[in-house]
């Protein structure tokens, strides 16, 4: 059987994408928080950056960081550690921006390194076993993968960049009240 190579634009850079068989599965991007492995399919990925100077915007979901100005375009930036509930750390070296499109808005997700890029078979991703399907399972990932004895979590982008419940914390550090508001 033929392989045929995809070419994709992305503003204006080319991405080539070869086709893989079934067997393959879709390629994902690998990256890790708190020292556990997630992955967010490579379709979605349009660039991984270092991050930059993350301008903090008031009375935000505490989760988003903030904004990064990306070639002159303003870059909402996700911290997946506050996303999902997790401790939150200090940048390292190793900290990256995985710049994605999903339902035409870029976004990165703030990540605590990148790891690589590999497909994942869709006979090895299963669905979130029940008793995991609390509020983080249930809410943000798509599977979780069984790969040689090493769990990956599959992030479904869509649910986990939708909008908290309007009871969720918001940044308001630094902010001076004004008058009875």
């Amino acid at each position: 059987m033929k392989k045929n190579n995809t070419i994709q634009k992305f503003g204006n850079r080319l991405k080539i994408y070869k086709d893989q068989s079934e067997s393959e599965g879709r390629n994902f991007v690998f990256f890790l928080l708190t020292g556990e492995k997630y992955a967010v399919c490579i379709e979605s990925v349009q660039e991984i950056i270092k991050p930059k100077e993350i301008t903090e915007i008031p009375h935000t979901p505490s989760y988003l960081r903030g904004v990064v100005n990306l070639r002159g375009k303003i870059v909402p930036v996700i911290d997946l550690r506050m996303r999902f509930g997790l401790p939150g750390s200090e940048l390292t070296k190793a900290a990256r921006i995985v710049v994605v499109c999903c339902q035409e808005q870029v976004l990165g997700l703030l990540v605590d390194a990148v790891l690589s890029v590999q497909p994942i078979p869709e006979n090895k991703i299963e669905t979130t076993p029940e008793m995991l399907s609390g509020p983080v399972a249930s809410n943000f990932f798509d599977g979780i993968a069984n790969l040689d004895n090493v769990i990956v979590a599959i992030i479904d982008l869509v649910k986990t960049l939708r909008k908290p419940p309007k009871d969720h914390q918001t940044r308001t550090e630094g902010l001076v009240k004004v008058g009875n508001e």
